[in-house]
């Protein structure tokens, strides 16, 4: 009988592609958003100097209950987020991720744990955003009147049966 002879596999996993491929499009999925919502969605820029693209990446985080909001509403939600500071800070995060994730595309070999690492930091970024918006949307709403959270209540039913 021959002896049969396995070579190891020197590519990437499968799995692993299957799983970079999936993390790609999510963040693909949110620069759409972002871009859409900047197309689509004007706040006034004035006073605050807070511009539309830092307000839509905000915004758009938190669900639909903050596109419900009146715009002086949106405005004080971002403030208490942190304001134009920090929503630049999570973008130049964001885009630095960017730039480490094409160098991994483009390395070779491909390197798969240092796109972990710049997706894993851009999520990161992300997930603060949203944590302490979520944290100041729920005191704007805990001080608003009653009328004003039905008000509210209503045009989230609304959306959803959009």
């Amino acid at each position: 009988m021959d002896k049969v002879t396995h070579t190891p596999q020197t590519g990437t996993p499968r799995a692993m592609k299957i799983v970079l491929g999936l993390s790609l499009g999510l963040n693909l999925a949110i620069a759409g958003l972002v871009l859409g919502g900047v197309i689509l969605h004007k706040i006034p820029n004035d006073g605050d100097r807070i511009g539309p693209s830092e307000r839509i990446i905000a915004l758009r985080s938190l669900g639909p209950l903050a596109g419900a909001l009146s715009r002086d509403e949106a405005r004080g939600l971002i403030n208490q987020i942190g304001g134009r500071a920090a929503l630049l800070e999570a973008r130049r995060g964001i885009t630095a991720g960017n730039r480490q994730i094409e160098t991994a595309l483009r390395s070779d070999p491909f390197l798969p744990d240092a796109m972990m690492e710049a997706l894993a930091r851009q999520r990161g970024y992300l997930t603060e955003l949203q944590n302490s918006g979520h944290r100041a949307l729920v005191d704007l709403i805990a001080d608003m009147p009653p009328e004003r959270r039905m008000e509210l209540a209503d045009a989230l039913a609304k959306r959803s049966r959009r």
